[in-house]
């Protein structure tokens, strides 16, 4: 069955868009249409705001694994409500902030339950959802960014209009819809529907045809009330051995090197992405280039990271397991290669000190970018399946987190000390470059009870 509106993981998907939308406010691009307020009525210099979100950031990580570990037990309904009411809460105390200590409990709230608790909620679900159709299920998704591209002129307009703690109270409200409606269409897995991933049809017909062919509905019940399907054949995903959606226990992924590489790639990379995205301005004014040349290229970065992904999501569900984990390691390695070449001194063979030079490199690394975003999304439930994926999804995001707050820092630092950048992008160029190289040694690992059975 194709991806078609009679298939509920379609209801699914639009409900993870919702959360996407949600999560706007949280993100550093939301805070940055605010910081200048901020720092205007609560009288607070810059580099201590940016320290604040920076320790927000760190704190709310810490409580992102509990979060992954409670969707994998309660399901994933009464975390999105939770998190829904948290993540408005937290805004409406964001209106009501007047010291610093204030501003970064609600920025801890608010980081905890929007992009991560709702990051982790959405990704977990649609691909507990979809096994071979995952690519076009992140295409679908990813389609919100349209949506998005607006979103900072419509907030700086509300603010001009009605003041930024009243904007940050409207805002709120636009969460409780959107979340709310998000709680009441999620489900977490399509066989406690008694439904099949993808679409292909009910439990009762899959157990039905497996009795047929004489298996055991003992063995079927039992996958079922997992929430794991017994062995799904992808077509056209012919891995070394069978395809099929693997069932591992948290406890065996974290003893798996594969997982704590794909860990350090994600990790390292975060840190260069916050970094960049805070300090763009600056970084490519030290190469002679004026922000007036810079700003229109953000735009063309955004349309490239979103053609990137949709371009790799409509042919990776092609592609098998083993097939995919190359290609993100490849895509690591081409970021390597752009971070490289942000370093490169202003008169340097490869040094971007132009307009034409900045808007090829926005492009590449854009698409690059949207490659590695689409294939990360995906990876680790290919990996290590459904069963604890919202486990995997919320360690993976508490160190993305951690990083993304990190990553800023280590830049303004450098600034401050060294008059420039270049030192901090080499190191980073280096911590990415080795992450690559040992993922680069990673394979598929089997799950601890196929090797048993196996042996």
């Amino acid at each position: 069955m194709s991806l078609v509106f009679c298939h509920y993981g379609v209801v699914v998907v639009f409900s993870a868009m919702l959360l996407d939308i949600c999560t706007s406010p949280g993100h550093s691009t939301g805070l940055n249409i605010f910081m200048d307020y901020l720092i205007r009525d609560i009288d607070m210099s810059r580099t201590s705001l940016s320290l604040t979100w920076t320790i927000a950031l760190v704190i709310s990580s810490c409580f992102t694994p509990v979060a992954g570990m409670a969707i994998d037990r309660i399901g994933v309904q009464p975390i999105v409500a939770m998190s829904t009411v948290a993540f408005a809460a937290s805004l409406v105390g964001l209106s009501t902030a007047t010291t610093p200590l204030m501003l970064c409990v609600y920025m801890s709230l608010m980081r905890f339950s929007g992009p991560q608790c709702m990051y982790v909620c959405a990704t977990t679900t649609v691909n507990r959802w979809f096994v071979r159709k995952r690519g076009i299920a992140a295409v679908v998704r990813s389609l919100d960014e349209c949506i998005l591209v607006g979103f900072p002129e419509v907030i700086a307009s509300t603010i001009a209009t009605i003041g930024w703690r009243h904007t940050y109270r409207l805002l709120a409200a636009v969460v409780c819809g959107l979340g709310g409606c998000a709680a009441l269409l999620l489900r977490t897995d399509p066989e406690s529907q008694g439904l099949l991933p993808d679409g292909d049809g009910t439990l009762q017909s899959h157990t039905t045809r497996a009795n047929s062919a004489g298996s055991s509905v003992e063995e079927s019940s039992q996958n079922s009330k997992r929430g794991m399907s017994a062995i799904t054949k992808h077509q056209g995903r012919g891995d070394d051995a069978s395809v099929y959606d693997p069932t591992w226990e948290f406890a065996d992924v974290i003893r798996s090197a594969t997982f704590w590489k794909i860990c350090g790639c994600t990790t390292t990379f975060s840190l260069f992405w916050a970094g960049m995205n805070l300090h763009a301005m600056d970084i490519f004014a030290t190469h002679g280039l004026t922000s007036d040349e810079i700003a229109p290229l953000t735009v063309a970065f955004g349309f490239a990271f979103t053609a990137g992904s949709i371009f790799t999501g409509t042919i990776i569900d092609k592609a098998s397991t083993a097939q995919r984990l190359r290609l993100i390691t490849r895509s690591y390695g081409a970021v390597t290669v752009c971070i490289w070449l942000i370093s490169v001194p202003p008169g340097g063979t490869f040094a971007i000190n132009s307009f034409h030079r900045a808007a090829g490199w926005y492009l590449a690394y854009g698409i690059v970018c949207g490659v590695n975003l689409c294939i990360n999304s995906i990876l680790v439930a290919d990996i290590f399946g459904r069963k604890v994926l919202g486990s995997l999804n919320g360690t993976l995001m508490a160190f993305t987190t951690a990083s993304s707050g990190i990553g800023p820092l280590l830049f303004g630092a450098c600034r401050d000390y060294t008059g420039g950048y270049r030192p901090v992008i080499l190191a980073l160029t280096a911590a990415v470059g080795f992450a690559t190289a040992f993922l680069s040694t990673a394979h598929i690992p089997l799950p601890p009870s196929r090797k048993v059975n196996e042996a």
